[in-house]
């Protein structure tokens, strides 16, 4: 890392592709570090470990990100997100398919794709499509995390769940119903009532989808499934949370037919 930093003191637009080749090749080897010796030893990953991943996940994001942005243009890091979500899942999917016993790493790796995922989404989609895409990939993951009996992936759905909760009421509510609105034509009022029930309509159903999720039985992956030494413990009772999406899902109907 510190050769490439020094390379970055002097480089050309026409050097990118090798920078980000050699970039990445050092990526992957710091991240196959991590647990290759331990798998091969038997041994359990230790924070230090964990540290040097994070570390160098930041590291390559940084530099990727910034190498990519200043030569292909602002749409183009989505494709670095994407490729870091696939990379870290595709291990946890490993790791989940061969059982070890290491509960340190998988949760690191599963909370590496997870952010990824939600990062790419700010990256691809408009900030109107924003809550709409968290909220399919919410609904989502409190799906994974019940298939794959996973506490530390339905505590990661829960936590999107919360941002797109305050994303409704402190961005999109102001944004979209206006204290002193103006006088507008029907015609105009049509079509901002189609991204307001596009916006506010996917919040509520993956409200609503989760409430459904958790009051019925779910079948698990034939061959994947969290080992319990693996996993997180649960943080609530699954009675608070079908209670809490419930009500929700109701308060936020009825605050945006209100408003509406």
């Amino acid at each position: 890392y510190l050769l490439l930093f020094i390379s970055l003191l002097d480089y050309q637009n026409s050097d990118v592709p090798l920078i980000l080749t050699f970039l990445t090749l050092c990526f992957v080897l710091h991240s196959s570090l991590v647990y290759i010796y331990n798998i091969a030893k038997g041994e359990k990953t230790t924070l230090l470990e964990i540290g040097q991943l994070i570390v160098n996940a930041a590291i390559y994001t940084a530099v990727a990100y910034y190498l990519i942005e200043t030569s292909y243009g602002k749409s183009y890091p989505a494709l670095l997100s994407l490729s870091l979500a696939l990379f870290y899942a595709a291990h946890a999917y490993l790791f989940l398919k061969h059982r070890p016993i290491d509960r340190n790493l998988i949760i690191s790796l599963t909370a590496l794709a997870g952010f990824y995922i939600t990062w790419t989404m700010p990256l691809v989609f408009e900030r109107e499509s924003l809550t709409s895409s968290w909220s399919v990939q919410a609904l989502l993951f409190l799906w994974l995390g019940l298939k794959l009996r996973s506490n530390f992936i339905k505590n990661l759905a829960y936590l999107l769940y919360l941002l797109i909760f305050v994303r409704l009421l402190y961005f999109d509510v102001p944004r979209y119903f206006e204290l002193s609105p103006q006088v507008i034509n029907f015609g105009y009022y049509l079509l901002t009532l189609g991204e307001r029930v596009w916006t506010f309509g996917m919040g509520i159903t993956a409200i609503i989808g989760a409430f459904l999720l958790l009051n019925r039985p779910i079948q698990l992956f034939l061959t994947l499934e969290f080992d319990p030494r693996n996993d997180t413990p649960p943080t609530v009772g699954a009675y608070l949370l079908e209670d809490a999406f419930y009500w929700s899902g109701l308060l936020f109907l009825f605050l945006y037919l209100h408003l509406e």
